[in-house]
């Protein structure tokens, strides 16, 4: 998968919050996707972290170093940020669904006091 993936992935999560609805807009590959690029961000700092040290212990080209791992980094920056966008709208979504759920089990309620009071007005 590209970066593409990631871009569509974060276009349908964006459309999801736009217009109101849950997140099924996500497949379950979208989600895997996504498990396996934060899988990776993990992979690539501990690259970066066996980068550092061969540079101290081995007296590697460090020009060479330095700008692979600030490719690194910046993929994992724009990795991480879609990561973490994606979980502030879930949160969000999430959050929306509790409130409307409650209101509807409210408007439950209310409805069944209301023919409760009415069977009790009607003498039954």
């Amino acid at each position: 998968m590209s970066k593409k993936h990631l871009e569509e992935i974060i276009d349908k999560w964006v459309y999801a919050l736009e217009s109101g609805r849950d997140g099924s807009y996500l497949s379950v590959e979208d989600v895997e996707y996504l498990i396996e690029q934060a899988e990776r961000v993990e992979e690539l700092e501990e690259r970066v972290k066996e980068y550092e040290i061969n540079i101290i212990e081995n007296g590697v080209d460090i020009f060479k170093m330095t700008n692979e791992i600030n490719a690194l980094e910046v993929q994992n920056k724009r990795y991480r940020e879609a990561i973490e966008n994606i979980e502030k709208g879930y949160k969000r979504i999430l959050s929306e669904q509790s409130t409307r759920l409650l209101t509807e089990q409210y408007t439950r309620v209310s409805n069944l006091k209301f023919i409760r009071d009415e069977i009790k007005a009607l003498g039954g």
